[in-house]
């Protein structure tokens, strides 16, 4: 059985509830999987010991390196109700500029499941490929004489 690492980081826990869904749906798939806060793997951490590896991290303000666009499932949250009150301010300024939603007394969920689902999928495809089915042979009907 395939082994893989989901190691993430993340601030408010929108990262934590995409490496988890994530985690799910390679589990169904029978790959096993360690999901890790990257804040929690020991220094003595190796991550030879897996056959694949997903890093995830947070979107800070719409900026994701060039390089990775096409490896970045795009997600995100606005959990305006749980910023203290500088970073509630800050965010709701920031999503004004961006024409986002700024009702501070509510939280917002930008992140498309379904391309989770895909691309955990995919992933696991990569890893483990799904079992071909092979197509029925029929023995040659041998008539007793």
């Amino acid at each position: 059985m395939p082994n893989v690492l989901i190691v993430y980081g993340t601030s408010h826990g929108q990262t934590r509830k995409i490496a988890r869904r994530i985690e799910e749906h390679l589990v169904a798939r029978g790959i096993a999987v360690e999901a890790h806060d990257v804040r929690n793997l020991s220094r003595t951490f190796q991550v030879s010991q897996y056959d694949g590896v997903i890093v995830g991290g947070r979107i800070w303000m719409s900026k994701v390196p060039k390089n990775l666009r096409e490896f970045v499932i795009f997600a995100g949250a606005l959990p305006y109700t749980r910023y203290h009150f500088f970073l509630r301010w800050v965010m709701k300024r920031i999503a004004t500029m961006a024409g986002r939603d700024t009702d501070t007394s509510r939280d917002y969920e930008y992140t498309d499941w379904d391309e989770v689902a895909r691309f955990a999928e995919e992933f696991a495809d990569q890893v483990q490929p799904r079992a071909r089915v092979q197509p029925e042979t029929r023995a040659a009907a041998v008539s007793p004489l």
